[in-house]
């Protein structure tokens, strides 16, 4: 194995071992904007951790496939709800002003 599965493999087993403990602490919230926060910043954490292990996957397998799902649409699809995270947490931000 090269240094860079094994660090992909880590990085995979890492971000999807934190995204349970915020998946649950999500669904504890009472209150409802914070859920939703709470809520998207763990997707983000699934989605990246399955985006890490299908890079690991995809270049331990030597496969284009994988590496095209991997890098053209779950990263972007990660990026794109970590974005959603962010401009809701601004909405957030200037509501209570």
């Amino acid at each position: 194995m090269s240094l860079g599965i094994d660090l992909g493999t880590f990085d995979a087993i890492i971000i999807l071992a934190i995204s349970i403990p915020a998946l649950v602490m999500a669904t504890r919230i009472k209150n409802p904007k914070l859920r939703a926060l709470s809520m998207l910043l763990a997707l983000f954490l699934i989605i990246h951790g399955v985006y890490h292990a299908a890079a690991v996957m995809g270049d331990y397998y030597g496969s284009d496939w994988l590496s095209f799902v991997s890098e053209g649409i779950i990263e972007p699809l990660s990026y794109l709800v970590m974005l959603v995270f962010a401009f809701r947490l601004l909405q957030l931000g200037t509501d209570r002003r």
